[in-house]
């Protein structure tokens, strides 16, 4: 559809009932500007490195044979 900030108000009414209403093979067609397209790629992208974290974390601690769901924490540390 081109960029958001160049779209009259008719292209803007047009891309909200494209996003609405257009169906192919009776299902919904996702219809964005290349600014919504790029800022719903940068959200994804940035899910990715908490997923790796999160990974790396439940790794460690299976290797550890450590439930980080159980563990207490004491306030002077361990011993």
């Amino acid at each position: 559809m081109g960029r958001t900030e160049h779209l009259g108000k008719r292209e803007q009414q047009r891309l909200r009932w494209r996003q609405e209403y257009v169906l192919l093979n009776s299902k919904q067609v996702h219809c964005k500007s290349f600014d919504q397209l790029r800022d719903d790629l940068l959200d994804r992208l940035e899910q990715f490195p908490i997923a790796a974290q999160a990974e790396e974390k439940q790794a460690a601690d299976q290797a550890t044979g450590v439930d980080s769901a159980t563990v207490e924490k004491t306030p002077n540390g361990p011993g």
